[in-house]
């Protein structure tokens, strides 16, 4: 899609994907190995009490669903940045689901500009989970 093509509120939503115990172990010894992620007795003891999934892992696996819609087309030049918020801990079994909507568009040039983009991720009980934002620089109509 080219940046002209974008409107405020269009909106996605992803279909529930759950996080697996395997897969929260092994994002975590690769990517984030702090013991709350991987280690149950040190959980235990934490405000938590049990291990919770990286904040990447919860935003990467809704992330994945979301552009397999293919949100971007051909027209993505880039992405330029990306802000999360951690609002709840994700545990192991956690279903989650993403919305994302456009809140802006910026012409930056006669052939760019940018699609900054809504990000709310809510687990099985319609709790949030996370908020951010992505932003994306587009190719605009020539």
């Amino acid at each position: 899609m080219y940046l002209e093509e974008y409107t405020v509120g269009l909106e996605w939503k992803t279909e529930p994907v759950t996080i697996s115990r395997e897969e929260l172990l092994d994002f975590t010894m690769k990517y984030d190995p702090h013991p709350i992620h991987f280690d149950d007795e040190y959980a235990k003891n934490t405000r938590f009490k049990e291990i919770i999934a990286p904040g990447v892992l919860t935003y990467m696996a809704v992330w994945g669903p979301f552009m397999k819609l293919n949100p971007f087309g051909d027209e993505l030049v880039a992405g330029k940045a990306t802000k999360m918020e951690w609002l709840r801990p994700v545990y192991a079994g956690d279903s989650l689901t993403g919305r994302f909507w456009v809140s802006k568009t910026t012409e930056t040039s006669a052939t760019k500009g940018i699609v900054e983009i809504q990000i709310e991720i809510h687990n099985q009980e319609g709790q949030l989970v996370l908020t951010g934002y992505t932003e994306g620089v587009m190719n605009r109509k020539q």
